[in-house]
């Protein structure tokens, strides 16, 4: 069985720390999984240039143009890669592959859009297109941590047209969920329920953190611009070391 990660990535000194740790820890699995991260880049010519790991879609980083470098990547690993899965994330989330794969025979290889972080959509952010209360009660994935069946991903592709970029990825995705297949979002929710985890080094001891979660989202504090992203870097590479010894 063949997983595919797509890693959300933009580029700054923290995150190419961030991207290298990930990079020397997913070449490890080489042969079970493919591994891309994806960024946008306003001075190419072609709308997608591919650079060993690395997607690069044309046009200027921002907020709402994470779903479009997402679906431009999605198309790009689904034409390109046999996958049974795959899970987007973001370059600071590190994913337990070996106990991923343990669980794999829970998951269903159809109609599957899981996570260990259902949000339900109950506020406004303008800068993530949430204008009004017209989307509340909206169920979806949290971004850091989405797994999509093979045949999700390439519904999503193929109806990439419907999405709603003016939305924030994960928003934008789980509307289209909610509006397509709601029957999947149903299912998926019940089955991903106790066994998709995710831990938040924010609120817990990493020290005392086991090896029983599938996501290990590193967010030591909520940054401000003058910030570094140095405890999360230093916890990143306490994880990628303790999950594969």
């Amino acid at each position: 069985m063949k997983i595919g990660i797509l890693i959300i990535y933009s580029d700054n000194e923290d995150y190419k720390k961030m991207m290298q740790i990930q990079k020397e820890y997913l070449e490890k699995f080489k042969n079970e999984i493919i591994f891309y991260f994806c960024q946008m880049n306003n001075e190419q010519e072609n709308d997608l240039e591919v650079v060993d790991n690395f997607l690069y879609v044309k046009g200027n980083e921002s907020l709402l143009n994470i779903l479009k470098k997402t679906i431009v990547s999605m198309k790009y690993i689904i034409q390109n890669h046999n996958i049974d899965f795959l899970i987007r994330t973001n370059i600071s989330t590190i994913i337990n592959i070996n106990k991923f794969k343990q669980i794999l025979q829970f998951i269903p290889r159809t109609e599957f859009y899981g996570s260990s972080n259902y949000l339900n959509l109950q506020w406004l952010s303008y800068e993530h297109g949430i204008y009004d209360n017209s989307l509340f009660g909206t169920i979806y994935a949290q971004g850091t941590c989405i797994i999509f069946s093979k045949d999700i991903v390439e519904d999503i592709c193929r109806d990439s047209d419907k999405l709603r970029y003016d939305l924030v990825d994960d928003l934008a995705i789980g509307v289209y969920i909610n509006t397509f297949k709601p029957h999947v979002l149903e299912s998926s929710q019940r089955i991903s329920n106790g066994l998709l985890t995710m831990i938040d080094t924010k609120t817990n001891d990493v020290s005392q953190i086991t090896d029983n979660h599938i996501f290990y989202r590193n967010r030591y504090l909520s940054y401000e611009a003058n910030e570094t992203r140095y405890n999360d870097i230093l916890n990143m590479k306490y994880f990628t070391n303790y999950l594969f010894t």
